[in-house]
């Protein structure tokens, strides 16, 4: 069992360390073909979801993986459905997720 577990756990720090990077260098391209004027409208119309979502997905990161130091999975028991190992640590993301931009939303206005 710790030897299936310690293989998700790898898999989703490679996705981590992949997907982070391709993401900031498709950004990059990106911001070079689009014309700046078109950049600075969007950016000025929906500066929420461009600072806040990348921010809450970053805090909920940092803080499952903050809560993962310990050696045994993380289990989540929710009214009668229970999530345990890797759905766990999904599902405390997922929930760290929609409430830091939910509160970031609220905020903002």
């Amino acid at each position: 069992m710790g030897i299936k577990y310690e293989k998700q756990r790898s898999d989703v720090r490679i996705i981590a360390v992949f997907i982070l990077p391709l993401s900031f260098f498709l950004l990059s391209i990106g911001l070079i073909f689009w014309p700046p004027q078109f950049i600075k409208c969007v950016a000025e119309d929906h500066f929420k979801a461009l600072v806040g979502v990348p921010i809450s997905f970053l805090l909920s990161l940092m803080l499952v993986l903050v809560l993962k130091q310990d050696e045994k999975p993380i289990d989540i028991k929710f009214f009668s459905l229970t999530f345990s190992g890797f759905a766990g640590e999904v599902v405390l993301w997922a929930i760290c997720f929609l409430s830091i931009a939910w509160s970031i939303n609220f905020l903002w206005n």
